[in-house]
């Protein structure tokens, strides 16, 4: 008596689409771990520059330069304007109500000091990583007045 094992097909027939279902496996997380590496890099980027412009301000404004300056004094109205020119250069757009100049401020509880305070809304543009990316940044910033 003869017994047939099997419909006689190869073994190899029933492992056509395991490639593609690894590859899907692995490429998910790999995909969401590289769009989120990228938006914590975006999001370092822009606290960092954040920073810059605070700093750059409260120089500014307590030296009475240039852009800070009006008439050769301290101007809280160009310090504003000076602070949105910088945020353009370093590609963050910070509105004039995000923006806070004292000529005269505490720093650490000393004063004489020219201190700037920003905040920018910082959006993510992948909805992947909204939850961690959409987030308030503030930077605050003092330079002693002379």
């Amino acid at each position: 008596m003869l017994v047939e094992v099997g419909s006689g097909r190869s073994a190899r027939c029933c492992e056509y689409g395991g490639a593609a279902l690894e590859f899907a496996f692995v490429s998910i997380p790999f995909v969401l771990i590289l769009f989120g590496s990228a938006e914590l890099a975006q999001s370092l980027w822009n606290r960092n520059a954040l920073q810059q412009i605070a700093a750059q301000a409260a120089r500014c404004a307590a030296l009475s330069y240039g852009p800070c300056a009006s008439n050769g004094s301290y101007s809280e109205g160009a310090t504003r304007a000076f602070v949105q020119n910088l945020g353009a250069t370093w590609g963050l757009p910070i509105s004039p109500d995000n923006v806070s100049v004292n000529g005269a401020g505490e720093c650490g509880g000393l004063p004489g000091f020219s201190v700037v305070s920003l905040r920018y809304s910082d959006a993510t543009v992948m909805p992947v990583v909204a939850v961690l990316a959409n987030q308030t940044l503030t930077a605050a910033a003092c330079f002693k007045n002379p």
